[in-house]
C-alpha cells in the first residue's frame, strides 16, 4: 500500500494538542512574528491560529488513519508531498525512497 502526500508536523506535540484545543498562546504568535519582522494585525494572528487549528486536526485524522493502515498486516510504503509539484528530478527522487522503503 502506498500513502501518498505524506507529511510531517509543523509543529510540536504539546503545540499540536494546544492547537486542537483552540489554546495556542495568541501572545508567543504575535511575539514570533515581530521577531521574525513581520507586521503583526490582528487578522494575520487569527487566521495563523485558524490555520494551526485545521493542521492539528489533519495530523490527528492522518494518526489514526495510519494505525487503520498498518492494522492490515500490509507492507507500507510513504511519497511525501511535493509542494513544488512533480517534475522528472522529483519522480527520480520518489523512485529512489520508494527503492530504499523495499518497493522494488
Amino acid at each position: 500500500m502506498v500513502v501518498n502526500a505524506v507529511r510531517e508536523p509543523v509543529l510540536t506535540a504539546r503545540r499540536l494538542a494546544a492547537a486542537a484545543k483552540g489554546r495556542l498562546d495568541r501572545e508567543e504568535v504575535s511575539a514570533g512574528l515581530t521577531a521574525a519582522g513581520i507586521r503583526v494585525s490582528e487578522p494575520l494572528v487569527q487566521g495563523l491560529l485558524d490555520e494551526a487549528a485545521e493542521h492539528a486536526a489533519r495530523r490527528a485524522l492522518e494518526v489514526s488513519e495510519r494505525a487503520r493502515v498498518d492494522a492490515l498486516g500490509r507492507p507500507v510504503y510513504e511519497v511525501p508531498a511535493l509542494p513544488g509539484g512533480v517534475d522528472l528530478g522529483a519522480l527520480y527522487g520518489l523512485a529512489a525512497m520508494l527503492r530504499t522503503q523495499g518497493m522494488a
